[in-house]
């Protein structure tokens, strides 16, 4: 960038109207000045036009900005350096139908504290012309100026720098600046508002050309693009700067980026932008954006573009618009905002949705989420013929007009998803392929269904599904199914049926139905190795009936546990040939088959419900330390009276320490609980007693203390 040779000692030069100082124009006291001298200029409005050739000179108004005025007077130039170095500093320039200052053959402009108004053309330059070397811009505003191409600064070539600069009105088809082909501009702390430009109303960044923006404030301004236009084979990077404010009239409301240019942002915040595509941003085909933690207001739309954002927060109005484009969104935000996908590709990593009336909205293409936390507003998925891929999905959301995730033709898959929807369905499947597994879902109310699916495609599957229901017509309503296979789910609670089958019967296997009004079964469909609390309605081969005898129901139904107590008729009493996870015969419900899980550790004491007996209490354990005779099962090897392992129970036991001391012939009691026991048989099944007695009294008190302090838990049996 331009700096002037300050080391060289110059000559000061003292230029006056008034006839007080060396010279009473500028023009002659640069003709005679030499490399390095400054030419001091006294309080005075200065017209004509100036030239420096080949020197180093600076000019510098004596008493500082707004008491000098150099007016070219309507002239095609008002300063024209040739291969010169010159720098400008307390000044006001002015040419009114003509350019201001004007570079040739690698000259290098600095001008600070210095302000250019009413300058320019509509047919001729604006503010400054860089034919080919340096420009640096610091403290400087451009007001109501005009041009053929850029009405601020046009960069023809070279390198710009603008520091804390202001541009304010103006016209030009490129607006304030222009960055042209292959060169590259630096702007920091630099507002631009209120420009009109052809192409865009504040920024050109041309074919090659680099631009980074850092603290930039663009606002009101207007052109094809609002604020910004970067064309084909462009780069701009732009970070903790705003967008407001700007009106594009083709596309691009702040920022266009034209087929194959490329633009970086960071920290960006937008609002108020509009355009009839792409309020915030418009990306055209091949096009790249990548954005850091920006906040959005309006539309980001892209067209066959590439798009990745993270850490972004699209905002209420704002929406993420790609067709045919690839889109990465990762820990973005959406509040009352969502995404139009049409065709391509998006996948999503570690997303919040609040309030979105429609997160996702797909027709074709392929939707991959894995990792959303949602709560509120309306459905999260509704797309045609488009493959959809759920994963990690938690939250609450609710769906009046229809399902939280609805899918015609194409396919869903998803898995290890917990939702509960207060007001609606949850899930409405025509003619796709359909494979759920590891779903929780809780529906409170809803009008139809909470899982419908229509004629899905063959080989569908879904499996090991908790499904609690409230009132509605039916918890789930499968209609010509033939080409699905439901196994290993829990269906409970509900006014209405468990399940309703219409038309071509499903497949359905391992399941448990418990504490519903109504029917459990209508219509032509059997259950193979599935349970009951009461009799089913239709036919239910393998059947087992007995009590859910479920850990933690019904208490709370949205916090309830759904695995089998290890006394339920329904554990080991499926599929023999489709093991749990454990080895055994697969268990009846959500938690059984080979698919069961994910399987979880909510005491974190390093052991899953799959082998943890209590898995609220960490000390209880396999590996737990077991307190004898407390009636707690603290290491899950389901003894707690036997402690030497004899098969005796303490209370049969002569001596519970000694395996090779067993029953008692004849147990007689201690004659006081309180005294030392007295010796032989009946003596030791006293003395194992008393010491239990005491172990256990501990124990409770121990427990006592935490589930006062940690509020009360629901254990397991």
């Amino acid at each position: 960038m331009l700096l002037l040779v300050a080391l060289a000692r110059g000559e000061t030069i003292v230029v006056a109207q008034d006839g007080s100082g060396d010279y009473a124009q500028v023009q002659d006291a640069i003709d005679v000045a030499r490399a390095g001298d400054v030419l001091l200029v006294y309080p005075g409005t200065y017209r004509g036009t100036l030239e420096v050739r080949a020197r180093h000179l600076t000019i510098r108004a004596v008493q500082g900005l707004g008491t000098v005025l150099l007016d070219g007077v309507g002239e095609p130039s008002l300063l024209t350096l040739w291969g010169a170095d010159v720098r400008l500093e307390g000044l006001t320039l002015r040419n009114d139908g003509g350019a201001g200052v004007t570079t040739y053959d690698r000259s290098d402009l600095y001008v600070e504290d210095s302000v250019f108004e009413a300058v320019g053309s509509a047919t001729g330059g604006g503010a400054v012309y860089l034919d080919n070397g340096t420009a640096s811009l610091v403290s400087v505003s451009f007001v109501d100026g005009r041009g053929a191409v850029a009405w601020g600064v046009d960069l023809a070539a070279g390198e710009l720098r603008l520091d804390g600069c202001t541009f304010a009105g103006g016209i030009a088809p490129d607006g304030a600046v222009r960055v042209g082909d292959n060169a590259v501009a630096v702007i920091a702390d630099t507002a631009m508002g209120g420009g009109s430009g052809g192409r865009a109303g504040a920024l050109v960044v041309d074919a090659g050309a680099s631009l980074t923006v850092e603290g930039g404030a663009f606002s009101g301004n207007g052109g094809d693009a609002g604020a910004v236009w970067l064309a084909p084979g462009a780069s701009a990077v732009v970070s903790d700067s705003t967008f407001s404010d700007n009106v594009g009239a083709v596309a691009g409301g702040a920022v266009a980026v034209a087929p194959g240019a490329e633009l970086l942002l960071q920290d960006v915040a937008f609002s108020g932008n509009t355009a009839p595509e792409g309020g915030d941003v418009w990306l055209g085909a091949g096009a790249r954006l990548d954005d850091l933690g920006s906040v959005w207001a309006a539309e980001l739309g892209a067209e066959a573009a590439s798009v990745s954002c993270v850490g972004s927060t699209f905002g209420a109005g704002a929406a993420v618009v790609a067709t045919d484009s690839v889109v990465e969104l990762r820990e973005v935000t959406f509040d009352q905002s969502g995404v139009v996908l049409d065709g391509g590709a998006l996948v999503g990593t570690s997303l919040v949705a609040v309030g979105a009336e429609v997160l996702f909205a797909a027709t074709g293409g392929a939707l991959e989420v894995d990792g959303l936390v949602a709560e509120g507003g309306g459905a999260l998925v509704v797309a045609e013929g488009s493959e959809v891929v759920l994963a990690g999905v938690e939250g609450v959301g609710a769906a009046p007009a229809g399902a939280l995730v609805r899918v015609v033709a194409g396919g869903l898959r998803w898995h290890d998803s917990s939702i509960r929807a207060p007001d609606g369905a949850v899930l409405d499947v025509h003619g796709a392929y359909v494979e759920v597994a590891r779903l929780r879902v809780e529906a409170p109310v809803a009008s139809d269904a909470v899982f419908a699916v229509a004629d899905p495609a063959p080989g569908s599957v879904v499996t090991n599904v908790e499904l609690i229901g409230g009132v509605a017509p039916a918890l789930v309503h499968l209609v010509d199914a033939g080409g699905l296979r439901w196994g290993y789910s829990t269906l409970v609670g509900g006014t209405g049926s468990a399940v309703v089958v219409e038309g071509e019967a499903p497949s359905l296997e391992g399941l448990g139905f418990g504490e519903h009004d109504g029917a459990v079964l209508v219509g032509a469909a059997s259950c193979r190795w599935c349970g009951f609390e009461a009799a089913p309605d239709a036919g239910a081969p393998d059947a087992v009936e007995g009590p859910l005898a479920l850990v933690d129901w019904p208490a709370a139904p949205d916090a309830a546990d759904l695995h089998l107590r290890r006394d339920s008729v329904w554990v080991d009493a499926g599929d023999p040939a489709a093991l749990d996870a454990d080895g055994s015969r697969a268990d009846i419900g959500a938690w059984g088959g080979p698919d069961a899980g994910p399987f979880f550790d909510g005491d974190r004491d390093g052991y899953t419900t799959l082998d943890d007996c209590d898995d609220e209490d960490a000390l209880v354990r396999p590996d737990g330390t077991e307190f004898w005779y407390d009636g707690v099962d603290q290491d899950c090897d389901g003894i707690d009276d036997d402690q030497d392992g004899d098969g005796v129970a303490v209370a049969d036991d002569c001596d519970d320490l000694d395996a090779e001391v067993g029953r008692c012939p004849d147990p007689v009691p201690a004659p006081n609980p309180t005294a030392p026991p007295p010796c032989g048989c009946a003596g030791d099944g006293a003395a194992a007693a008393w010491v239990g007695a005491a172990v256990a009294a501990r124990w409770r008190l121990r427990r006592g203390r935490r589930a006062c302090c940690a509020g009360a838990r629901s254990t397991g049996p």
